[in-house]
């Protein structure tokens, strides 16, 4: 019985895992497919690419050849005009180059020039407003120390209709009250 057991037990392990007979003789069915069905399309098509290189081998290469012949010439003649073209056209292209960075050059000094006397035109008219400006200053300083001394002078102690203690107050004093200074 229990030789039976195993020998059952080895029949069920073999079938489940061992899978090389199955697999032999799916490749041995895939290689004939393969051969057969492949190998008469692979010779046709050699024969086929030997046909037409034969035919190219006696026809064409003399046409090319003749045909090299009369177009090559004309070809490499316009090859040599496009050649001295270009290099006509370079020659005038650096040639334009220096000239335009010699105006390039001319345009930055003049605007350089520009530049700095724009900005002493401007410091001009920066000290001319500076020194009007200390004109008005001063002007305005004259006429307030008159109007103070005209204040003083006609009645120091009375302001505005009241009796205030009168005390001489020195200019410069004046000066930092109002907010001038």
């Amino acid at each position: 019985m229990t030789d039976g057991a195993v020998k059952d037990a080895s029949e069920i392990y073999s079938s489940i895992f061992d899978h090389s007979p199955l697999t032999r003789k799916e490749i041995e069915y895939f290689v004939r497919e393969f051969e057969d069905t492949r190998g008469d399309r692979e010779v046709d098509y050699l024969f086929k690419i030997l046909e037409k290189t034969t035919e190219l081998k006696d026809t064409e290469i003399t046409k090319v050849k003749s045909l090299a012949d009369i177009h090559l010439p004309k070809l490499s003649a316009e090859l040599q005009v496009a050649e001295s073209i270009s290099k006509k056209l370079l020659q005038k292209a650096e040639s334009s180059d220096k000239v335009s960075a010699a105006r390039l050059e001319q345009k930055r000094s003049e605007r350089a020039a520009e530049w700095d006397a724009f900005v002493h035109d401007m410091t001009k008219k920066c000290i001319r407003i500076d020194n009007a400006y200390k004109a008005k200053e001063d002007e305005v300083r004259d006429l307030y120390q008159k109007a103070e001394v005209k204040l003083l002078a006609s009645n120091p102690g009375e302001f505005l209709g009241h009796r205030i203690p009168y005390r001489k107050i020195p200019f410069s004093e004046s000066v930092k009250y109002i907010g001038v200074g």
